[in-house]
């Protein structure tokens, strides 16, 4: 069954004079600083800060969005639309001009039947839910039954969608955070294919060149993080419960075997810009091989171009 959630919001009180139009009451008026011009934003310790990546690392203003200590999550749906939440299921919507407070429905509005077959052990999920931004929305997403082994497997999620438009649907996939990520972009006639446990490297008019895992670990990526000049970043790690746990980067001047630097992990962004933890657990955002700048700890959302 398809439950539709409808939020009204309904204004009372004395009507604005012509000249000063009143607002909507969910806008508050206190806007991110350097919006228009941010690349980047850090979450953490209930705030929003915006900073641009020119020739180095340039803070542009934050944004309270929870109390001093507050663990912050979120992610840009698009170029013009940030959304995060802190403590108390708040969820905010960040645009150049407005924050914007999303109404959440409580737990109790976010059940699904139990499924017609199931295996034993299956249970009725908890928990208030969490922040889901992809695909262009953001939704507001609980897990309604699962099985508790390894921590929690769950098997129907419910998907409150806050923007553009509010609903409510059941289904069994969890909806997986939205990356902004390098294009698909190479220097012009090199290549680079990648296996379980090497990269195979191809500069114009040279010999191929492997790089390869150390013997405990698999490749994850292989991606070109500059392609003037030619730089290749690859990742290497060990396989988690769901997929492939990060531990180490390697990144290479063109198809050159040694690398030119390498760390601890990595995590992509637009264009050329991209996130690096070295050796020393310094977090630096870099374009290609160039060091910006070191950012704090916290969530890291790159902005979609």
């Amino acid at each position: 069954m398809r439950v539709v959630l409808v939020i009204a919001i309904v204004g009372c009180g004395h009507a604005a004079p012509p000249s000063k139009p009143a607002q909507p009451p969910a806008v508050a008026t206190s806007p991110l600083g350097g919006f228009d011009r941010a690349d980047l934003v850090v979450m953490h310790d209930g705030r929003v800060v915006a900073y641009a990546a020119g020739e180095k690392l340039l803070e542009l203003g934050s944004l309270a969005v929870g109390k001093p200590g507050d663990y912050v999550e979120g992610e840009w749906a698009d170029h013009g639309h940030l959304f995060a939440v802190a403590a108390d299921r708040d969820v905010v919507m960040i645009t150049r001009d407005a924050l914007v407070h999303l109404p959440v429905p409580p737990p109790d509005k976010l059940v699904a039947p139990k499924p017609e077959k199931y295996d034993e052990g299956l249970e009725a999920g908890g928990g208030d839910g969490e922040l889901a931004v992809a695909r262009g929305r953001a939704l507001w997403s609980r897990c309604a039954w699962g099985y508790p082994y390894d921590g929690f497997q769950c098997e129907v999620w419910v998907h409150a969608e806050l923007w553009p438009e509010p609903g409510i649907r059941d289904e069994s996939a969890r909806l997986q955070p939205q990356a902004w990520r390098w294009p698909d972009a190479a220097p012009p006639s090199y290549t680079a294919s990648k296996g379980d446990h090497a990269v195979t490297c191809h500069a114009p008019g040279a010999a191929k060149v492997v790089i390869e895992a150390s013997d405990e670990d698999l490749v994850g990526d292989a991606v070109w993080v500059s392609t003037a000049p030619p730089q290749l970043l690859v990742t290497y790690g060990r396989l988690g419960l769901n997929d492939l746990v990060v531990t180490s980067w390697t990144l290479h001047d063109g198809c050159a075997a040694q690398p030119i630097a390498h760390g601890r992990t990595a995590d992509p962004g637009p264009g050329e810009l991209w996130l690096a933890t070295d050796e020393d657990q310094h977090r630096e955002l870099r374009r290609g091989a160039r060091v910006l700048g070191r950012l704090d700890d916290g969530r890291v959302a790159f902005r979609p171009r």
